[in-house]
């Protein structure tokens, strides 16, 4: 909001603030209108499986790599149907914090608890395990013709194309697409699993 309202303001204006901003404002645009072409008309995501009453509680949990603090005595309760967002500059430990909720990263101190009903789907950045040379409808789809979307089975190019990925754009090498394809292609692989606790 805070970009956007700067670049409403006057050129004048502008010229004295720093480049790196109206540059991050052209990515924050350029991302936006791409997440605009996702299309759920053709197709239904199915919902996850039902919660229980108990989603993610966190108490005064703290977490340090040597000197550096990350987390420190931090507590919230995550509800069913809760939209959470986590802001911070890289480095800050949003992924730390996600590691710690899914179990891949103790905490120093403090306490996480999961309820027994989550299914956490992460949409994981990295997604080091993605073959370069792969088309991303074969990475989604195993190149069979119907996928299973949680418990649900459809087409897997309808599914592809939800996404933005339209007719010749599904054969690309998932190695030359850009940071946005690849994060839709990360959103894909993610709800494909079904879970009813998205963390991205």
């Amino acid at each position: 909001k805070e970009e956007l309202e700067w670049v409403r303001s006057n050129a004048k204006g502008r010229q004295t603030k720093s480049k790196a901003r109206l540059a991050r404002y052209e990515e924050m645009a350029a991302e936006a209108d791409k997440m605009r072409k996702l299309d759920f008309e053709e197709i239904q995501i199915p919902p996850g499986p039902r919660l229980g009453s108990i989603v993610v509680e966190v108490e005064n949990l703290s977490k340090a790599f040597g000197d550096k603090v990350l987390i420190d005595d931090l507590s919230f309760t995550l509800p069913r149907n809760g939209i959470v967002g986590v802001i911070g500059p890289n480095g800050a430990g949003k992924t730390t914090l996600f590691k710690m909720i899914q179990g891949l990263e103790t905490p120093d101190s403090g306490s996480i608890k999961v309820g027994e009903t989550v299914k956490i789907s992460y949409v994981d950045q990295s997604r080091a395990n993605i073959d370069p040379k792969k088309t991303l409808w074969a990475v989604v789809s195993d190149e069979l013709d119907n996928i299973n979307v949680g418990h649900v089975e459809m087409p897997s190019r309808a599914y592809v194309s939800a996404f933005g990925f339209k007719g010749p754009d599904q054969q690309k090498p998932a190695g030359v697409l850009s940071g946005g394809e690849r994060n839709r292609l990360n959103l894909a692989l993610t709800l494909k699993e079904g879970g009813n606790l998205l963390l991205l």
